[in-house]
């Protein structure tokens, strides 16, 4: 192949994944203030990954998923939620490596982003998403230190 071949076959790639990824990904408005994002992308229990972009009165953006994804893996019998345990050290440790929290009421919620920062944050928040659910995926260990 000569490098114009090999040119073409990259923009082709690049605009097909564009197309594909703009195909797959659905932006509904709740209400005033929120987005929902519907992503192609599933859970560790084949659910379909959505979360939500809400706005304030100053211009900052917040992603959150409303508490799905712990609520999900704790009905599954996946417990996050033991301080001392290695699945709380693991959660914590993906939600703060995006810049991510957990609020009290164990959602995930990335604060005071900039209409510029979307983008990014939305990647970046799918991928916390993904990797915070497959934490079912992982051996609990002795079931007398670390309960499910």
């Amino acid at each position: 192949m000569d490098a114009f071949t090999v040119d073409k076959e990259l923009d082709q790639l690049n605009k097909r994944w564009a197309k594909w990824g703009s195909e797959q990904t659905e932006f509904k408005r709740v209400d005033g203030h929120t987005i929902q994002v519907l992503t192609p992308f599933t859970d560790a229990f084949d659910d379909g990954i959505l979360f939500e972009i809400v706005s304030d009165d100053h211009g900052t953006y917040s992603v959150t998923d409303k508490g799905y994804t712990i609520w999900n893996l704790e009905t599954n019998g996946i417990n996050v939620s033991r301080q001392e345990s290695n699945r709380y050290q693991l959660l914590n440790s993906i939600v703060r490596a995006h810049q991510c929290s957990i609020t009290d009421t164990k959602e995930i919620k990335r604060d005071d982003l900039k209409l510029a920062d979307l983008p990014q944050a939305i990647t970046d928040f799918i991928q916390v998403l993904i990797n915070v659910s497959g934490i079912a995926f992982l051996n609990s260990g002795d079931p007398q230190s670390d309960p499910r």
